[in-house]
């Protein structure tokens, strides 16, 4: 018999819809088994007109292959590839109005700055400096303690639909965000104080034979999908897409990555260590590009604790507002 087709979605088909009608044209009579990545969905038999029509084939978030296959035989149509794309939460970024943050790292996985680039290896942004942070996106706190002895203290947000944010090496954390475990709260609600609470914001070198650790103060700030690392590339928060470049050394091996961000025609890239100071300030709904006035933060600041302090200062003061 003719090998089955499918008419409908046509491949490449985008949606935001978790399921969807597929339509093909088969051998009168025969049974046609539709496949979604190699996963059987359900069988349908070719009606007089050659004509089959499945409704409701639930989609998967990203691609989804579908094949149609004679049941019984190798015969099968080309494969159609439907991409579910998956609304994520309306993000902003975790500071308040008319305030600026350095970025200064990722997307990488909290406590790794070379990984391998896996999802879990580009699920965090760092923001460095002392300063009041705020929720991403409104959501259900999950926890708001000490995670673990690199992370820290931490917030962690359910903001439905599989999607979450963690908040981690904070200094200090809302006492009303403790007490609300299973609660709602809006975007933009007080959760804490970033810091360098947890061994992933710490540096240890060796001066005149003594052993120094340095306090790098910063937000890591961690994107979840279904309770595991979500990668930021792709995503979006305050406007601006996230990017990820792999950085290769002269015998090709992977050697890190450079983190960038783009929104139309503007481009930014991550401040590693304040080598190339960068801002990011909001007014209104707006995030802009800020000029920085660090001059100093163009040394890497793990040489002396003057620069540390000065590349932590970021554009506002380490001035807090009063207690929320």
């Amino acid at each position: 018999p003719p090998a089955p087709s499918i008419e409908s979605p046509e491949d490449g088909f985008e949606t935001t819809e978790e399921t969807i009608a597929v339509k093909g044209k088969g051998h009168a009579g025969y049974s046609i088994v539709l496949f979604r990545n190699d996963v059987e969905v359900q069988k349908v038999t070719a009606d007089g007109n050659s004509k089959w029509e499945i409704s409701n084939v639930p989609l998967l978030a990203g691609d989804n292959r579908l094949l149609a296959k004679i049941e019984g035989t190798d015969v099968k149509s080309k494969i159609v590839v439907v991409k579910r794309k998956v609304p994520q939460p309306d993000f902003k970024f975790p500071w308040a109005e008319g305030e600026a943050r350095y970025w200064t790292g990722g997307p990488h996985a909290r406590g790794c700055g070379s990984c391998v680039m896996t999802a879990d290896a580009l699920s965090g942004l760092d923001f460095s400096g002392r300063w009041k942070v705020y929720a991403a996106a409104s959501g259900t706190i999950v926890r708001a303690e000490w995670f673990d002895k690199t992370s820290g203290k931490g917030v962690e947000i359910d903001h439905g639909d599989g999607w979450g944010t963690q908040y981690i090496r904070l200094e200090e954390i809302s006492p009303k965000i403790k007490e609300m475990k299973g609660k709602w709260i809006p975007k933009g609600t007080y959760l804490g104080i970033s810091g360098c609470s947890g061994s992933g914001a710490k540096r240890t070198k060796i001066v005149e034979g003594k052993v120094i650790t340095q306090c790098i103060q910063h937000l890591h700030l961690e994107l979840r999908r279904n309770g595991s690392p979500e990668t930021w590339v792709g995503k979006v928060i305050d406007g601006w897409t996230v990017h990820a470049m792999g950085i290769k050394g002269q015998e090709g091996e992977f050697l890190n990555y450079q983190g960038s961000m783009t929104r139309g025609e503007e481009s930014i890239k991550e401040a590693e260590w304040c080598n190339t100071p960068i801002a990011l300030v909001t007014i209104g709904e707006q995030t802009r590009v800020a000029d920085s006035p660090h001059k100093k933060c163009n040394q890497d600041p793990s040489q002396n604790n003057e620069v540390s302090s000065s590349c932590n200062q970021l554009i506002s003061s380490n001035r807090l507002p009063e207690n929320e």
